[in-house]
């Protein structure tokens, strides 16, 4: 009678451990899963900014592109639209997923530098340009000084000899 009592006690024990091992077993498999759904909307909420951001990013550079060509109807309002995608782009970078887009926070830190070195760039171009048209018509001015002095007036007038 002893030994079927510690038959008994030692099936229902390693019962217990039965059925705990496959509650725990199901237990992690729905902590897993619940993870793994984390994870996967995580990673699809990052592809998405990382799409915005893309063509974001080529937007911005079309219009860094624009301030090259120097001839820009207005730049300061170029500027400012330059910097309001700047703001827009950190906004959606967002506090909690700047680690995940290192590359797009480095270039959005540095985009202002860029764009106000760009302004300058610009104002000295307008101004060399400015100084250009200055130098030209100096010397056109000093052209035409020139050859009003060189100009003998008694080789202009030939007299009788000019008709033989």
């Amino acid at each position: 009678q002893n030994g079927l009592l510690r038959f008994i006690l030692s099936f229902i024990a390693l019962l217990f451990v039965c059925f705990l091992i496959v509650f725990l077993f199901f237990t992690s498999y729905q902590h897993q899963q619940a993870e793994i759904k984390k994870d996967v909307e995580k990673y699809k909420n990052a592809i998405t900014k990382n799409q915005l951001l893309y063509l974001r990013v080529d937007s911005l550079y079309n219009k860094m592109n624009q301030t090259n060509r120097y001839r820009v109807r207005n730049e300061k309002a170029l500027y400012e639209d330059i910097l309001k995608d700047v703001n827009s782009m950190n906004l959606s970078i967002g506090v909690d997923s700047v680690g995940d887009f290192k590359q797009y926070a480095m270039l959005l830190k540095n985009i202002e530098k860029m764009a106000d070195l760009k302004a300058d760039i610009n104002l000295e171009m307008n101004k060399l340009d400015n100084i250009k048209k200055e130098l030209n018509r100096c010397t056109n001015a000093d052209r035409r000084v020139q050859n009003n002095i060189n100009v003998d007036p008694s080789r202009i007038y030939q007299g009788n000899r000019g008709r033989r």
